[in-house]
């Protein structure tokens, strides 16, 4: 035990201390209780605010600080000698291995009542007493329906404990049907247990998230001799804001457009039943532009100073994770969250080990997360909000006129009592007046007014330029990367109607209407968003002392907004960075879009520097069976773990793969009737019970346009992704064995229909990228420039992975059986053509004429009859 008081930089990291002293702050100097975790120097680097008391005490949870590594709380007369009750509970804590720290209101001194104990005692987790709970008369045995031991998945249990123990970061692929969810969940609660440190499990999908905590995690909890909690982590703009409701009941004029109001008052009725809070939970999904004015933001919140902090939906989620072993999140969330750390803005507790599933997508989640846009829409929406501008005048800045005129408290229809200004700071006789108000009104007129015209000169040059519809490079770029787009040739004419990009690159800053028509409205933008932004600084600046905390919170998020754009806008028109790639495309809108090159970098600095273990794991990491590929995109050179764990299934004896030899090549001109042909000769043959996936929506709509009907005459169900949601498509498809599914992108992966409802998987085209995709062709150029082959380390390995997990579709259990019908030729001719073939599972691969193929199919489907 320390005997003196010592500067806080012995014990916290400076965003700690700005955290703490502003949450002091908030509480009028009160007592405030804080959870710390440290690092591995024992320095307090994240908190989480628990509870503000009086001068004198603060409530303290004494079970919920065990998950955390020291409690912090403030002595407001400054004298840091603990009390009698501070050495009571300090001892507790201490049996516990919770240090107990006292610190003045200005956070410059600490007394270390009790020392946290230090990183790197963790005690290991014994593999294999973990590997008995899934033998074959294990517990798991016995508990869960339908469960058999697996090699594999002791095998993963033994690498994923090796992980923790030992603090290292893993890469595991995990064949299908070993059951890899329990083999990381089981290691994952014992560590929980054991060490008491909570494991973030991340995915991709919302598939799996429901797996895990509808299935798996269950499962698991009967089987185990002692319980365990966990929760689901959602990101704070899914749960509805107590304040921002309130705010918008004191005046529904300027906040409710009339269309939205019965939405509103459902809202309002539903927030008194239910227990959630978050949009998940509600049985009619709100129109976007009402949700976006009540849901939780991160620069509105009024943390502990909240009149509704106590019922806050985001903070009782937050309480929960504190005290949960196991927090189940996903990929885009989680790095959303871990980059607010330094901020004090996080929702997740702090944590040190992490399981990423689903990590084959972690790169386009990192490159989702960093890539930033601007479209008129979003803008408008956000200027909306702050001041509508037509007859119905309304928005915040309509509010804050009413407001000011108002000297009595409003009463919000939930029953709270909602504070009221006096006026005086919005009174023409001084301070911020009405006068100034409506100046900033017309700003916005101005902004709105400047951004209409800005997507105005972008489209008129994208038309003039014939770059509303284009697929095509830049000259020089052509020549230089020639032999790269032969080979994507075929890939480049399938996607062409699916793009609509024009990249900013130096030939098309030469162009006609660049420089004086397009630059010249961004300038007048970027001019007017600044403005705007600025005079709404001075109006927060001037009101300070006056206004409501909540008040000030809203003007800061307007400012925080409109820099966020002018920052776009500056990265987008920046020529000195490298590391980002800029360009406008067309889908339902126009977008100005800028992201980040490599990702990989970026992850490393935020998420695996940051944490003790990190286990990715996937059916499909590895291509030719090397981890290669996944650890140069990721970062992850140094992994100390990177297995390969096989599937139980018996691949040679349930699946057949067909490679027709007489199908043409996707670049030729009669290849869209061939490949209808072969499809639905293929189609006819199994009786339905397949998946027809194809890479672009063009070629999808019109292989379905020339055999559909044809499909339906013979008695089939036919489903074509664009008709309804992935959802009710892939129920309908379940509900008859005579089903067939055309799909893209979203069925190549993440969607499972075992049994006889599927027994053919048809792989239209090898799933390549487009090649002129900004972000691809980028990473492309990168790849060319350090001196690699941008097709072999980056094309090729890519439509490998989504290769094998089209194949995955198929055989789920061990009872499935079927056939793969691959279409195309390249397969065959090509010599990369290889490194597909040895990725499908077997080997048993049957070459030759799609009459002779076929003949070779009979065993693989289990009933082709179409009479019911």
């Amino acid at each position: 035990m320390a005997h003196e008081k010592e500067p806080v930089s012995l014990y916290f990291d400076d965003s700690s201390v700005q955290v703490i002293k502003a949450e002091i702050n908030k509480a009028y100097g009160n007592e405030v209780l804080f959870f710390g975790w440290t690092n591995e120097d024992s320095i307090v680097v994240k908190t989480e605010t628990i509870a503000r008391g009086s001068e004198e005490c603060v409530a303290f949870p004494l079970e919920r600080s065990f998950m955390a590594d020291v409690v912090i709380h403030n002595h407001p007369g400054g004298k840091l000698t603990p009390s009698g009750p501070d050495l009571s509970i300090a001892s507790v804590t201490a049996n516990r291995g919770v240090g107990f720290f006292i610190i003045n209101n200005d956070v410059t001194e600490v007394y270390a009542a009790v020392e946290p104990v230090v990183k790197g005692t963790k005690k290991p987790i014994d593999a294999e007493n973990l590997k008995r709970l899934v033998s074959k008369d294990g517990p798991c045995s016995r508990t869960i329906p339908g469960f058999e031991e697996r090699d594999g998945q002791m095998e993963m249990i033994e690498h994923v404990c090796g992980a923790l123990n030992n603090s290292s970061c893993g890469l595991i692929e995990a064949g299908t049907g070993i059951g890899k969810s329990l083999a990381y969940l089981i290691p994952s609660v014992e560590w929980a247990k054991v060490n008491m440190e909570r494991v973030v499990i991340s995915t991709k999908t919302i598939n799996l998230q429901e797996q895990l905590l509808y299935k798996d995690i269950p499962g698991l909890r009967k089987a185990l001799d002692h319980d365990f909690s966990y929760i689901l982590m959602k990101g704070r703009g899914n749960y509805i804001c107590l304040n921002r409701v309130a705010d918008a009941q004191q005046d529904l004029f300027s906040f409710i457009d009339d269309e939205e109001l019965e939405q509103f008052n459902n809202l309002l009725s539903w927030i008194n039943t239910t227990d959630d809070g978050s949009l998940s939970a509600l049985t009619f999904v709100p129109k976007y532009s009402l949700w976006e004015k009540l849901n939780s933001q991160s620069d509105t919140c009024l943390g502990g100073t909240c009149g509704f902090f106590s019922r806050c939906f985001v903070n009782r989620v937050k309480r929960k994770a504190i005290t949960a072993g196991i927090i189940v999140t996903n990929h885009h969330y989680l790095l959303a969250d871990v980059s607010l750390v330094p901020t004090g803005n996080s929702i997740l507790p702090s944590f040190d080990r992490v399981i990423i599933d689903e990590a084959h997508n972690l790169e386009d989640s990192a490159t989702s997360f960093f890539t930033k846009e601007i479209t008129l829409s979003s803008v408008l929406r956000l200027l909306d909000r702050l001041y509508s501008g037509d007859k119905k005048k309304k928005g915040y800045l309509m509010f804050l006129l009413r407001k000011g005129r108002s000297d009595s408290a409003g009463t919000s229809v939930t029953g709270t009592s909602v504070t009221g200004t006096s006026g005086t700071w919005v009174a023409d006789t001084g301070g911020f007046g009405n006068r100034d108000l409506k100046k900033i009104m017309e700003e916005v007129t101005l902004l709105r007014s400047s951004a209409h015209e800005l997507f105005e000169a972008i489209e008129e040059f994208l038309i003039s330029t014939g770059r509303h519809i284009s697929t095509n490079t830049r000259k020089s770029d052509l020549n230089t990367r020639k032999s790269d787009l032969n080979t994507h040739k075929s890939d480049l004419n399938t996607h062409k109607s699916d793009l609509a990009v024009c990249e900013i690159t130096d030939d098309v800053k030469d162009l006609p209407g660049w420089e004086n028509r397009v630059i010249r409205q961004f300038g007048i933008f970027y001019k007017e968003c600044t403005g705007l932004s600025n005079s709404l600084y001075e109006l927060r600046e001037k009101i300070i002392g006056d206004a409501e905390e909540s008040v000030l919170k809203q003007i800061e998020s307007f400012i925080f907004r409109l820099v966020e754009i002018t920052q776009t806008v500056d990265d987008f028109l920046s020529d000195e960075d490298k590391n980002h790639v800029r360009w406008i495309e067309k889908k339902r809108e126009t977008a100005v879009v800028v992201s980040l090159i490599d990702v990989g970098a970026a992850l490393q600095e935020l998420l695996f520097s940051q944490v003790k273990s990190a286990v990715l794991t996937s059916a499909t990491l590895t291509v030719d069976n090397r981890f290669d590929f996944i650890k140069r995109r990721l970062c992850l050179h140094e992994a100390e773990i990177s297995v390969i764990v096989k599937s139980p299934f018996h691949y040679d004896e349930q699946m057949v793969a067909i490679i027709p030899s007489d199908m043409v090549e996707p670049d030729l001109p009669d290849y869209l009737p061939v490949l209808s042909n072969c499809v639905l000769k293929i189609l006819k043959n199994t009786g339905g019970k397949a998946f027809v996936l194809f890479t672009s929506y063009r070629t999808l709509n019109e292989v379905f346009d020339r055999i559909g009907d044809e499909l339906k005459r013979t008695g089939l169900f036919v489903f074509k992704q664009g008709n309804d949601s992935r959802m009710n498509l892939l129920n309908d498809f379940k509900k008859n064995i005579h089903s067939i599914l055309f799909g893209t992108e979203s069925f190549w992966e993440g969607v499972d229909a075992p049994g006889d409802t599927l027994e053919c998987v048809i792989i239209t085209k090898l799933p390549f990228k487009v090649p002129t995709e900004p972000v691809v062709k980028a990473r492309m150029e990168r790849i060319r420039l350090e001196g690699g082959n941008p097709f072999m380390d980056y094309s090729l390995p890519l439509a490998v992975i989504k290769f094998k997990q089209g194949i995955g579709r198929l055989i789920r259990k061990n009872t499935d059986r079927g056939l793969i019908a691959i279409l195309d030729k390249r397969v065959l001719v090509k010599r990369y053509g290889n490194i597909f073939l040895n990725s499908i599972p077997g080997g048993n691969i049957s070459r030759g004429s799609l009459e002779d193929v076929l003949q070779k199919t009979d065993g693989y489907i289990s009933n082709n009859s179409l009479t019911k």
